[in-house]
């Protein structure tokens, strides 16, 4: 309902009045609605003059007739009619023998007196709210003077006062039509009506919860309830949101962007407060986690090449994704992405997405099976091609199911035997080209770390000497050592075949190796592979104290 589309109501302070001639008529026309009024007085039809209240002065008889209230608004005109009646005075009995009715009549209201006339009601105020309290005053002429004034609620009784003062609390939301009917001995006088509407502020209710979670699939459905008069028009906002987000009580939020915070406005006309407002309420979208299916359920790391494992998934709240190995106790790596690259890699994995969501909160994946391939050049002391020839033999030991392609500096190597029946590890022979006297350099694409020089022709010992200057000389049953891990690395960096003897200093290393291949200056050839090979194992090696001690 929208009070603002009611035509006005309508009330009159003397509906019916009868007056002696010469006395002063007062018309009072209460209009009530909420748009701008207009009102004005015709007089059977002509037009006597604007205004709420028409009076009139010292009335005859030509005065008699009906009086009608004209009120206009934007919804269209409101009349209501009151009737005067204007007699003469009162005629003696004495004086008019030869008027016996009109004789009867002057001694019959000399006897019994005047019902009460001129009855008005009015109000301090024509629109409130349920519960205020309002002051209502009746007034009424009459002989006896002594009225009781008696008021009634949409004709049902309420109070009596000789006063014709009321004050009244406003208990039924909408129009509440009050009447006035004044008494006296002479009897029950002429009624008076005024109504006066009541609102109710609006009231939103507290929401069950704070938090409400929505789901693919399952719409959440927000209710704003609310309770007024006139019934309040509801309006939803979203935090961040410019502008309001939703117009009716009811918020249906199913999507993912539909996440955050949402509170309902309420308002209508009430005159005492127009507007209420629910506390925030936050929503939450959740998708269940789904991981997605692996491109392949076979994945080869090769040496060298490490392998990721992705494991894509989706879901809201961002689900959390852990990795389990086929006979590893517990879980094995915690994220999305699993990188392999050493052999013992090598097995059966599946990965396990969980979140919060609340239908359901974990996702597997299939087993995904990882096999690692490796290539091991065997490198011999010397190789020696016998006179004649042009080329070598060497072995690899591999665990790939078919042999691989070997390239040497003097061009690729031909396969002399690899065993496609064997499973797993095994040993293949290549054929590589060589010249005497030279070094061969192979390798197999895919495979950066086996990368092997094979050194022909002449054998050269040589003695050197070199400092270690971030390493510490240990004294270990009273003779000058380094720690086993430096003695290892020591080893692998100073090429294989070598004695060692260390001295005091930061670390001074002297080590006698076996050169092999035609090399014009061993010593120099010593130092190139030193510095550069001595970072792998974090050595700082003073590159001034790289000497040779003897030379065979």
């Amino acid at each position: 309902m929208n009070v603002t589309e009611k035509l006005p109501t309508l009330s009159i302070t003397h509906l019916r009045a009868t007056v002696n001639e010469g006395s002063v008529v007062v018309f009072t026309c209460l209009a009530i609605g909420f748009q701008s009024l207009k009102n004005f007085w015709k007089k059977d039809g002509v037009f006597k003059g604007d205004g709420s209240s028409l009076m009139l002065s010292s009335v005859g008889r030509d005065d008699s007739g009906n009086y009608t209230c004209n009120v206009t608004s934007t919804c269209g005109t409101t009349m209501k009619t009151a009737s005067l009646d204007v007699i003469c005075e009162y005629i003696d009995v004495k004086q008019s023998r030869s008027l016996p009715f009109l004789s009867f009549f002057a001694y019959e209201r000399s006897f019994n007196g005047n019902k009460p006339e001129n009855t008005t009601l009015v109000s301090n105020s024509t629109l409130g709210c349920v519960g205020d309290i309002v002051l209502l005053s009746c007034s009424a002429d009459g002989k006896p003077s002594d009225v009781t004034h008696s008021l009634a609620l949409d004709g049902e009784h309420l109070h009596a006062s000789e006063a014709g003062i009321f004050l009244v609390t406003l208990e039924r939301p909408g129009w509440n039509n009050f009447t006035c009917i004044p008494s006296n001995t002479a009897g029950k006088g002429e009624e008076a009506d005024i109504s006066i509407f009541a609102s109710v502020p609006p009231l939103v209710a507290k929401f069950p919860s704070s938090e409400v979670t929505i789901m693919e699939g399952h719409p959440a459905k927000l209710m704003c309830n609310v309770t007024g008069s006139p019934v309040p028009n509801t309006t939803w906002y979203k935090q961040g949101f410019e502008g309001w987000y939703h117009s009716g009580p009811m918020l249906v939020l199913s999507k993912k962007n539909d996440a955050g915070s949402y509170r309902c406005i309420a308002t209508n006309k009430a005159v005492c407060k127009n507007s209420s407002t629910s506390d925030w309420i936050n929503v939450t979208y959740k998708l269940p986690p789904l991981v997605a299916k692996f491109p392949s359920s076979e994945v080869t790391i090769m040496e060298g090449h490490p392998a990721k494992l992705m494991c894509n998934v989706t879901g809201s709240p961002v689900p959390n994704a852990t990795w389990y190995k086929l006979g590893f106790e517990r879980w094995y790596h915690s994220g999305p992405m699993l990188v392999l690259s050493k052999k013992n890699d090598a097995g059966s994995y599946r990965c396990i997405a969980t979140n919060e969501a609340v239908c359901k909160n974990t996702s597997t994946s299939d087993w995904i099976n990882v096999t690692f391939k490796y290539i091991r050049f065997i490198k011999p002391l010397q190789l020696c091609p016998k006179k004649g020839t042009s080329s070598v033999n060497i072995t690899m030991e591999t665990d790939l199911d078919e042999s691989p392609d070997v390239t040497c500096i003097t061009g690729r190597a031909s396969i002399v035997s690899f065993p496609n029946s064997q499973q797993g590890r095994k040993n293949a022979t290549y054929a590589i080209g060589v010249k005497h006297g030279e070094n061969v350099t192979c390798w197999v694409d895919d495979y950066p770390q086996e990368k092997v020089i094979f050194y022909l022709g002449k054998v050269t010992k040589t003695v050197m000497s070199f400092k270690i200057l971030n390493r510490d000389i240990m004294i270990v049953d009273g003779r000058r050592n380094v720690s086993s891990a430096d003695w290892r690395n020591i080893n692998q960096l100073a090429i294989a075949n070598c004695l060692l003897w260390c001295r005091s200093g930061s670390v001074v290393v002297d080590v006698m190796y076996t050169q092999m291949g035609d090399v014009l200056d061993p010593p120099a050839f010593f130092k190139q592979q030193l510095l550069e090979h001595a970072t792998k194992y974090n050595f700082n090696i003073d590159p001034g104290s790289i000497q040779s001690l003897q030379c065979e």
